[in-house]
């Protein structure tokens, strides 16, 4: 904190206590005396608020007030995202540079619209910045957990440990490639209208692609990276209005998944999927597992198994980042 004192930034904080404990903050508090809310943490805090925000019944307004992240956790994903967009290092001194940052931002108060996903499964919706994730990259993400004192290495050692054991996971995957909504409503929920989304219990609309197969894994991403080093979706940005979806099928080889996992730094994997697996841009998501209960991520957070769906809001969030 002594840089946010020397810039003359006034701060009040809060320890987090428990799992939820953020949401039970954001869900309650007097946010008129409050100028914004900086999480020093991993993904899973600011996934925590954006989502008690969203639950308040005065979302609209709540969910404007300006977000910001400190890296303090293993994956970081949005804090990578947004050094690497800027151009900053994060390798070292990750929290200096991305202090550095996250000053210059709210000195000339700015922020940058950030893209929101709302996610429904069987029982409730949930939002999400980041990413879904099914599969390979889902059960990494939970089974490493074990390993968190390695820090952002405990994602390389999970995945080493996994591809000995490389799963396949049957199910059915449909998206609404970018077109006009199909005019399709949910049930009511707080939060904005989701029209591209049919009742999870009915079929998804004619204009939808779905492939049936066995999947090896599934990231589907709004930002470009999903942790520190995993560069997954280059072709990302924070406002663009589009989700970006990559899936391996069963038939790649334990070879092909190290390559794929060694270019995923510099996010030139996505170009060698070839008919083995895709990656594509969408609006709208469906996945419908078939394989008996797994795992199954939301911005790093294990969420409830089984169908589920979702679709991008354009720039729902305000982001403390520079924008000049």
């Amino acid at each position: 904190m002594p840089m946010m004192a020397e810039a003359d930034v006034s701060i009040s904080v809060v320890t987090t206590e428990y799992s939820g404990h953020a949401f039970d903050v954001v869900q309650s508090a007097d946010l008129s005396a409050w100028g914004g809310i900086v999480v020093v943490s991993g993904d899973g805090v600011l996934y925590e608020v954006v989502n008690g925000l969203m639950s308040r019944p005065d979302w609209e307004q709540a969910i404007k007030i300006p977000l910001g992240i400190l890296p303090a956790g293993s994956g970081n994903g949005l804090c990578y995202s947004i050094n690497y967009a800027l151009g900053e290092p994060f390798e070292e001194d990750r929290m200096v540079h991305s202090t550095f940052v996250l000053l210059k931002a709210t000195m000339k108060g700015h922020t940058r619209p950030l893209d929101l996903m709302s996610v429904d499964t069987a029982s409730e919706r949930r939002y999400a910045f980041l990413s879904f994730q099914w599969g390979f990259s889902a059960d990494v993400d939970i089974e490493s957990e074990r390993y968190r004192y390695l820090g952002g290495s405990r994602f390389l050692f999970g995945s080493l440990h996994n591809l000995m054991k490389l799963r396949l996971y049957r199910g059915k995957l449909s998206f609404l490639p970018p077109c006009p909504a199909s005019g399709h409503r949910p049930r009511r929920v707080y939060g904005p209208p989701s029209p591209l989304l049919p009742p999870l219990d009915q079929p998804v609309p004619a204009d939808w692609v779905t492939i049936e197969t066995d999947f090896v894994t599934m990231i589907i991403q709004s930002i470009s990276h999903i942790s520190e080093g995993y560069f997954s979706s280059p072709c990302s940005s924070f406002d663009d209005g589009v989700l970006f979806l990559s899936f391996l099928k069963s038939g790649v080889s334990r070879r092909q998944m190290l390559k794929f996992m060694g270019k995923m730094a510099e996010g030139t994997q996505v170009f060698d999927f070839g008919s083995d697996g895709g990656y594509v841009c969408c609006k709208a998501f469906r996945v419908e597992p078939v394989t008996p209960p797994g795992l199954m991520t939301l911005d790093g957070e294990k969420i409830e198994y089984g169908p589920v769906q979702g679709q991008v809001h354009h720039g729902v969030i305000n982001l403390i980042m520079p924008n000049d």
